[in-house]
């Protein structure tokens, strides 16, 4: 199964910790855009950092908004 998500996150980590925590239950490749809007939530590549090793299979991280995001990525 492939589940093929866009993310816009206004609200912080939160929304994106429970999207991963439901892929990862459902062992689903997991095609993620993360688009944060919120310039203000400085821990999302910690919660990325952190949930990579915990999926099964990443597809694709595309991130945008974040400098430190893109940084992350390469």
């Amino acid at each position: 199964m492939l589940i093929s998500v866009c993310t816009v996150l206004a609200e912080g980590e939160d929304s994106l910790e429970a999207l991963l925590t439901s892929v990862a239950a459902q062992q689903a490749t997991l095609e993620l855009e993360v688009v944060v809007v919120d310039r203000g939530s400085r821990a999302l590549p910690g919660v990325l950092a952190d949930w990579l090793p915990r999926l099964p299979r990443l597809a694709v991280v595309r991130c945008q908004g974040l400098d430190e995001l893109a940084a992350w990525r390469r």
